[in-house]
């Protein structure tokens, strides 16, 4: 029995780690193009402004025990693109 849920655990956190890396996928594919929209425009401080505003508006307490992951990957975009890792 406990091994049975154990296994339904894996499964359930496997799908949401899939899920999760989907949309970081859609997230980082948008904020690519974003950068890219701003700087053929002239303007890619404005993005950086954006960013960070929509960051601070964000309650951390929204993401439950996701909070540190997301705080994270809020450190890594603040960082430039040539500093950023990824997992």
């Amino acid at each position: 029995m406990i091994l049975k849920k154990r296994a339904e655990n894996f499964d359930r956190r496997k799908q949401s780690l899939d899920e999760i890396a989907s949309d970081l996928a859609r997230i980082e594919a948008q904020v690519d193009l974003v950068l890219e929209n701003a700087t053929l425009e002239g303007k890619p401080q404005s993005v950086a402004i954006n960013l960070d505003l929509a960051s601070q508006t964000l309650d951390s307490g929204a993401f439950g025990s996701s909070a540190a992951d997301v705080a994270d990957v809020d450190a890594a975009y603040a960082r430039p693109p040539s500093s950023r890792t990824r997992a």
